[in-house]
C-alpha cells in the first residue's frame, strides 16, 4: 500500500516567541551557551523542518524557488555580523527565513522571506538592494514603458491581495539621468524593489497550516520577485 512520505510540519512552538524575548532581553553570549538547548529544540530543528516541508509543498507556480533546509541556506544565521555594526549585540532576536526564486547565491535573485520575532510576524518578497550592474539594469527597466508599466501593475496587484508596502526610498532624488518628472520617479529612487507586511504572530504559524499558510502569503506576492527575475536578472 502506498503511503505519504512527504515532510510535514506541525507548526512552530508557542514557547519560540517567549525563547526570542528572552534572547531579546538577554543578548549575550554566556546566557546562549546556557539555553543551547532551547535553540535547538525551538528554533533550529523546527526551522529545518518548516524548510523541508515547504520545498515539498511548493505550487507550479513557485517550482522556481529553491529552499535549503540548513542554516546560511534558507535559515539565516541567529549570529549577528558586529565587525562594521555600532551594536555589538552578538544575536539576532528573530528566526529570518530566505526563499530565493532560483538557484545560486541568494544574492542573484529576487526571493521571499518571513521573519519571526518575539512580538511580530513579518514577511516581504522582491530584492532588498541591487549591486552596480543590476542597479543600473532595474532603473533601465522602471524607465522603459512597457516594462516600469509591468512592475507598477505587480505592486498593484499585489497591494490588493494583502497589506502591503513598499520600503521608503533609499535615495532622496531621482538619479542623473534620468527624467525627475517620470510616472515611476518614486520607483527610481528605490535601491531595491520590494514589498512586505507584518502582524502579531498568526496563529496558522503554531499548527500544521504554517506551511500553506506561508505558500499563500507567497504566491501574493509572487508577481514583484518575478518581475526582478525577467526585468532586471535575465534582463
Amino acid at each position: 500500500m502506498a503511503t505519504n512520505t512527504k515532510p510535514r510540519f506541525e507548526g512552530f512552538s508557542r514557547d519560540l516567541p517567549k525563547f526570542l524575548g528572552q534572547l531579546q532581553k538577554h543578548n549575550e553570549k554566556a546566557w546562549f551557551d546556557a539555553h543551547r538547548a532551547q535553540y535547538e529544540e525551538l528554533y533550529l530543528e523546527p526551522a529545518k523542518a518548516f524548510v523541508n516541508a515547504l520545498a515539498a509543498a511548493l505550487p507550479k507556480s513557485l517550482a522556481a524557488v529553491q529552499p535549503e533546509p540548513r542554516v546560511g541556506g534558507s535559515i539565516m544565521r541567529i549570529n549577528r555580523d558586529t565587525r562594521f555594526a555600532k551594536d555589538k549585540r552578538p544575536y539576532k532576536d528573530a528566526l529570518h527565513f530566505i526563499l530565493p526564486l532560483g538557484a545560486g547565491h541568494r544574492t542573484e535573485h529576487a526571493g521571499f522571506y518571513f521573519r519571526i520575532a518575539p512580538e511580530t510576524f513579518g514577511w516581504a518578497a522582491g530584492h532588498f538592494g541591487f549591486d552596480g550592474p543590476r542597479l543600473a539594469a532595474y532603473r533601465k527597466a522602471v524607465a522603459d514603458p512597457k516594462a516600469g508599466k509591468a512592475l507598477r501593475q505587480a505592486i498593484e496587484k499585489v497591494r490588493k491581495a494583502g497589506p502591503y508596502e513598499l520600503p521608503e526610498p533609499h535615495y532622496k532624488r531621482v538619479p542623473r539621468g534620468f527624467d525627475p518628472e517620470h510616472p515611476n520617479a518614486d520607483l527610481l529612487r528605490h535601491q531595491g524593489i520590494s514589498l512586505h507586511a507584518e502582524t502579531r504572530p498568526p496563529k496558522a504559524l503554531f499548527g500544521p497550516e504554517a506551511v500553506a499558510f506561508c505558500i499563500d502569503r507567497m504566491k501574493e506576492l509572487l508577481p514583484i520577485p518575478a518581475w526582478v527575475e525577467t526585468h532586471v536578472m535575465k534582463g
